[in-house]
């Protein structure tokens, strides 16, 4: 049996979150993680440059000042990335975001989607595609959060660019990668790279790996969930 919609949604990134928001008729996202956001939180992509002045729809506004609520993120541009992913699930409640997750999408074309599900294979169809999904556009990274010195200053430290989170002696890892690289080789070079790191980054360790590669489509999470929002209302 095939699953009519309006409009059929690949990804529930921010972007893909901020369209279903705002699309109107029947929609559905399709989303391979478990939890909304994930090309950022999944990603460890803690984003730059938050500046409300720059959102255009409601939704983002909104789901901005929610942030800054309950100190997700800071007036400086430090993140919380497990506090965004909370905000960013209750923005999803809230709306009722008519969201799947654990899809994988095995085959699509112009107007239908096949998916595999915990229930099976189904088959849906929408006058609208949309692949919301992150695209390597603007390079390839694999990140990661380290423990590291409260002192260690946030730029560039060899290979890797590190940036201080929300949390003290806690800080974001970023290793940019040949856009043509598979996740096995990745994983590879980035350790090789981490075992030949900077002394500035010998008392550091690593706390946690990304599970999917960071493509930074978009500054940060807000703008991402903006722009969607923008697209729906086209």
């Amino acid at each position: 049996m095939i699953e009519r919609y309006d409009t059929l949604i690949l990804g529930a990134s921010f972007f893909g979150c901020g369209m279903a928001s705002a699309c109107k008729g029947r929609v559905l996202v399709l989303e391979e993680a478990i939890l909304p956001g994930s090309d950022f939180v999944l990603s460890l992509n803690p984003g730059r440059d938050y500046d409300a002045s720059q959102l255009r729809t409601d939704a983002a506004k909104e789901l901005y000042l929610r942030m800054r609520e309950v100190n997700a993120v800071s007036l400086d541009g430090r993140v919380s990335l497990a506090g965004i992913s909370e905000v960013m699930a209750e923005w999803c409640l809230k709306r009722e975001l008519p969201i799947l997750f654990g899809i994988g999408v095995v085959q699509r074309d112009e107007h239908r989607v096949m998916a595999v599900t915990a229930e099976g294979v189904r088959e849906f169809e929408a006058e609208r595609i949309v692949d919301a999904r992150p695209k390597a556009e603007q390079g390839k990274w694999l990140n990661a959060m380290i423990g590291a010195p409260a002192e260690l200053p946030d730029g560039f430290k060899g290979p890797f660019v590190i940036r201080h989170s929300l949390i003290d002696g806690e800080c974001f890892l970023s290793f940019q990668v040949p856009v043509d690289s598979s996740w096995s080789n990745v994983r590879a070079m980035f350790h090789r790279a981490w075992d030949l790191r900077p002394v500035s980054l010998k008392s550091s360790t690593i706390m946690l790996t990304a599970t999917r590669f960071d493509y930074r489509q978009f500054a940060n999470p807000l703008l991402a969930l903006d722009a969607g929002g923008m697209e729906a209302a086209r």
